[in-house]
Order: C-alpha cells, then sequence, then structure tokens
C-alpha cells in the first residue's frame, strides 16, 4: 500500500501516526503557501527579470526541495509518493507509456470542455490578475524550449506530489476517505490557481479531480507527473489557450 511506511515496520503508536499525519499535512500548508501568495507578487515581479526568476526558482525548486529532504529524513519514501511503476493493471512499460499517452490528449479536451462551460456561466472573470507565464521566458528560439521545459516540469513534479500524493497520505483506503481525498486535493489544487479567475478555478478543480482519481486508479503518479508536464509545456511554449482553442473549433 501507498501509505505503509510512514508507519514503523514493528508497528508504533497511534501518537506517532497521528504526528507524521501532521507534519505532512504542515508540508502540504508551506508548500502552497508561495503557490497562493504568487498571484500577488508576480505581477510585480515580472517587471524584473532577476526578481521573478529569483523568486520562481525558489518556489519550484529550492523550497520544495528542502521540504521533500525533510520529509524523506522522516521517513517518507518514492514508493508512499506513488513514484514508482504502475500498478499490474499496465502490464509492463509499453502499455503504460502507450495509456498515458493516450489520456493526455483526452485530458487536453476535458480541460477545455470544462473552460468552455465555465465561460457559458461566468460572465466576469474579475479575479484574473492579466499574468501569464509564457510571457515570461523568450519569445522564441532554444531558451524558450527551455523556459518551457523548465516550466512544465517544475509544475507537473511539484503539483503533483504537493497536491496529489502528500494528500493521498492523510487519507485511508475506505471509499468515504478516498473521495473526501479527491474532493479537497482539487479545492486545494485549484485555489493555487485563482490568479488566472474564476474560470481556471473551475478548470483545474475538475482536472484535479480527473488526476486524483488516475493516481487513485493506477497508484502511480507518474501518469500524472506525464500528463501535467506536457499540457503545460503545449500552454507555456505555443502561449496556448486549450479554452480559447476549443472555442475556435465549435
Amino acid at each position: 500500500m501507498m501509505r505503509h511506511s510512514l508507519r514503523h515496520p514493528y508497528g508504533e503508536t497511534r501518537n506517532a501516526e497521528d504526528e507524521r499525519r501532521s507534519f505532512v499535512a504542515l508540508a502540504i500548508f508551506a508548500l502552497s503557501v508561495p503557490s497562493l501568495a504568487n498571484g500577488f507578487y508576480n505581477p510585480v515581479l515580472a517587471q524584473s527579470a532577476v526578481l521573478y526568476w529569483t523568486a520562481e526558482f525558489f518556489t519550484w525548486v529550492a523550497w520544495p526541495t528542502v521540504w521533500f529532504l525533510v520529509l524523506y529524513r522522516r521517513g517518507l519514501t518514492l514508493a508512499d509518493l506513488g513514484l514508482t511503476l504502475p500498478s499490474p493493471i499496465y502490464r509492463g512499460l509499453l502499455p503504460f507509456m502507450g495509456v498515458t499517452l493516450l489520456l493526455f490528449p483526452l485530458s487536453f479536451v476535458f480541460y477545455g470542455v470544462i473552460g468552455y462551460v465555465a465561460q457559458i456561466m461566468i460572465s466576469d472573470n474579475w479575479l484574473d490578475q492579466g499574468f501569464r507565464y509564457p510571457s515570461q521566458i523568450p519569445a522564441d528560439g532554444t531558451w524558450r524550449v527551455i523556459g518551457a521545459i523548465y516550466l512544465a516540469a517544475t509544475a507537473g513534479v511539484v503539483e503533483e506530489i504537493v497536491f496529489r500524493a502528500l494528500p493521498r497520505l492523510l487519507a485511508d483506503n475506505s471509499w468515504i476517505s478516498s473521495f473526501f481525498y479527491v474532493l479537497s486535493s482539487s479545492v486545494l489544487f485549484a485555489c493555487v490557481h485563482w490568479e488566472n479567475g474564476q474560470i481556471a478555478l473551475v478548470e483545474t478543480f475538475f482536472w484535479g479531480m480527473s488526476m486524483a482519481g488516475l493516481f487513485l486508479a493506477t497508484r502511480s503518479l507518474w501518469p500524472g507527473i506525464i500528463i501535467h508536464f506536457l499540457t503545460d509545456f503545449v500552454i507555456f511554449y505555443y502561449d496556448f489557450s486549450v479554452l480559447g482553442w476549443l472555442m475556435k473549433a465549435l
């Protein structure tokens, strides 16, 4: 099971288990704060490339690395985070990659459909701060590719661990606990995207639910990381709006 290494192999007291869960919850909070706050300071820092990329590196590399190392020292393993090969449902690496790559365009379309419905329901997207990540990387050339890979990789890995894997450690294997895991983790995932407006809140909530469900089904974080990376790379490199694309298609 994904949570086995959070318990001492020879058994531990209920207090010790509760303490570890509390620390995981603290880590989720600490890792969520920069993502919740950057909607306020990113538009300001974007006026200086040095300030922006310093904050970007701290938020998505330095700060998560510190907390992941602390969690590792407290007994968390890669298996706990789902960073292992998927369950036998795939029966091999090739089927795993095939299914993951098949799910990528489906998730892309799903994201666009949710955004399309949300735009119909939400007339004033007043929360939108107007900040866009694609505008922070070079307009073209090799450095744009590198910048898009960096943004997509850090978001894909860090967000899937923080908003999918770690919250799963706070739940047991009952259906009601799994339901609340999917719901609560998706709410948190949506909240850290508030600066893109109410439409983005709806998009990321339902997309988060699909990724949490995928994690539960496969017991591996890799499909979610790969799909998240590919989705963000397309958005960042091509300055691509999934919602805009779907509206043109319709």
